[in-house]
């Protein structure tokens, strides 16, 4: 599980929790990058393993296991007093920061999804202020889906990203 945000020059703020269980990968196997780590902010940075001895192979996506048991879900929230239709297109911007961050996303076998909430009392945005807020919102995603694959545990038989690169080095 993971979280971020932005507060925009507007003065409203835009936040993603994501929970990740996704059947794409978020990292590149030849290389051990993450896919969307330019969007970490510099603090995040820290949490990056050190790849410099990972040794991986190219992508092939070949899923054999857990079929049917994925998804990555996320809910992104803001302060701005968003309508109906606006959240809808806030959900369906933010969308996007899920195929920034893992691959392939939005697969037959996985049921990713965003929803979205707006505290505002719902009177609506200018179409600029939506565009910035959806933009973010897409970043947001991105960010807490690193996040979680960062701070992630594995457990027996499915190593977690930091162990799996670690441990490929060795």
């Amino acid at each position: 599980v993971g979280l971020a945000g932005y507060a925009l020059e507007e003065g409203y703020r835009v936040m993603a929790l994501v929970a990740v269980n996704s059947l794409g990968r978020p990292f590149d196997p030849l290389t051990g990058r993450l896919y969307g780590e330019e969007f970490l902010a510099e603090g995040e940075r820290a949490l990056l393993p050190d790849r410099s001895r990972y040794w991986g192979s190219p992508e092939d996506y070949r899923y054999p296991f857990l079929l049917g048991q994925n998804t990555t879900l996320a809910v992104v929230a803001t302060d701005a007093p968003l309508s109906k239709a606006q959240a809808r297109r806030l959900a369906i911007m933010a969308q996007d920061g899920i195929a920034r961050a893992i691959r392939p996303a939005h697969t037959p076998l996985d049921g990713d999804l965003v929803f979205a909430l707006a505290l505002g009392e719902g009177r609506g945005v200018d179409a600029y202020t939506l565009l910035r807020l959806g933009a973010y919102a897409a970043d947001a995603v991105t960010r807490a889906i690193l996040r979680a694959v960062l701070l992630a545990e594995g457990m027996p038989g499915a190593p977690g990203y930091r162990e799996l690169v670690h441990k490929d080095a060795e």
